[in-house]
């Protein structure tokens, strides 16, 4: 079975020691310290580092020891190389495109929001409106007549539960004969209360 999330080690830093002896065979200054910094990772994308671990190699008799199994001298040598290891900025990849996602989505958000309310301003025979009518319930209304301060519009017959289906019901057949009439400022009121999230002028 494949995988497509997990935690992935990098190395980050390596050093000799120079004073450091070697539990097994007591030569000094033979250890190597590896410190390695775990990333999660998702669809083999670095997501944002976890913890710090690192192990010690001795070049003479090849032992390899976590840091729990050092003296109490390379132990502390160990904690100072590893406090001062930083590891790269790219196991923060994931994170970067998430904050960037998000503020992209920000500002076609903002962008889209003046757009309507340009049209809103400057309503045309022809507008639809599409409303959120509450509790997963979504229709329509479309502008049959215009004035200076008011607009008059006609009703969907329908109404959906699913958003991405409101669009599929604006249909000059679906729309009501009977129309009514709303100042500019009730809707403009609509949409900041987010019950107008969409205008569709053809």
């Amino acid at each position: 079975m494949i995988f497509f999330y997990g935690v992935k080690d990098v190395q980050i830093k390596t050093k000799k020691s120079e004073s450091s002896i070697c539990p097994d065979c007591e030569s000094k200054g033979t250890l190597n310290f590896w410190i390695l910094r775990k990333h999660f990772h998702f669809f083999w994308i670095p997501m944002f580092p976890l913890w710090k671990k690192g192990v010690c190699e001795c070049s003479d008799c090849g032992s390899v020891y976590k840091a729990r199994k050092l003296k109490d001298d390379a132990k502390k040598e160990y904690n100072e190389i590893k406090s001062n290891s930083r590891g790269p900025l790219w196991q923060f990849t994931g994170t970067g495109i998430i904050i960037l996602l998000i503020a992209l989505s920000f500002v076609l958000s903002t962008d889209d929001s003046k757009e309507e309310l340009l049209l809103l301003n400057s309503p045309q025979i022809g507008d639809v409106y599409i409303l959120e009518l509450g509790s997963s319930r979504y229709s329509t209304l479309k502008v049959v007549e215009s004035t200076i301060d008011s607009i008059f519009v006609a009703t969907n017959i329908y109404e959906t539960n699913k958003v991405l289906k409101v669009y599929s019901i604006n249909k000059k057949e679906n729309y009501s004969d009977f129309s009514y009439g709303l100042s500019k400022k009730e809707i403009l009121n609509m949409h900041s209360k987010d019950e107008i999230f969409d205008v569709v002028r053809k």
